[in-house]
């Protein structure tokens, strides 16, 4: 199964029988081997996206009409209305195992803690009186928490908040080790 890419890769089937996709910029995807057949035709392309500071694959369809085209998407099929979120965060594994069909408001429970923020906490803002305020932003919406002394019990009261509104999609501090 070590086909030859026209960019001078190789795949690899790794020992769990996963294998791995060459992509440019020296990055490679992987797939499940029954995933493997619906992507292996194709020249995929390393993409950074700066909003999730994150690389994923995809490529583009011929023309008339360019589209541009993303792995995970071919693997699980296209869902419209609806996004696709990566498990456990590493956005070029494209194993079925590690995707899940998620509304937005989902995929955005399950996103890191961003840095340049008040805070290294997710959910979790210095006021200018000193404490910290607690959030969740989901539907399109902030809803407040609490305000509280310190930044980890403001920290702790956005974890219990984020399962609540998030249930298994719920990203929190403790799973970013942060806790």
């Amino acid at each position: 199964m070590a086909d030859k890419c026209q960019r001078g890769g190789e795949t690899v089937v790794r020992a769990d029988g996963s294998v791995e996709i060459p992509l440019t910029q020296g990055l490679v995807s992987v797939v499940d081997s029954g995933s493997y057949p619906l992507v292996r035709d194709h020249l995929w392309l390393a993409r950074f996206n700066p909003c999730t500071s994150s690389f994923y694959s995809l490529r583009f369809s011929g023309r008339p009409e360019r589209k541009c085209i993303m792995m995970h998407s071919v693997v699980v099929g296209e869902q419209f209305g609806r996004v696709i979120d990566h498990v456990n965060h590493d956005t070029l594994d494209n194993r079925i195992r590690n995707l899940r069909i998620a509304s937005h408001q989902q995929n955005s429970g399950n996103m890191r803690p961003r840095s340049g923020c008040s805070s290294r906490f997710k959910g979790v803002a210095q006021r200018e009186n000193g404490r910290w305020r607690a959030y969740v932003n989901a539907g399109g919406m902030r809803r407040n928490i609490g305000t509280f002394d310190s930044e980890i019990d403001a920290a702790m009261a956005y974890d219990d908040a984020a399962r609540d509104v998030f249930g298994e999609f719920a990203f929190t501090n403790a799973d970013a080790g942060l806790l």
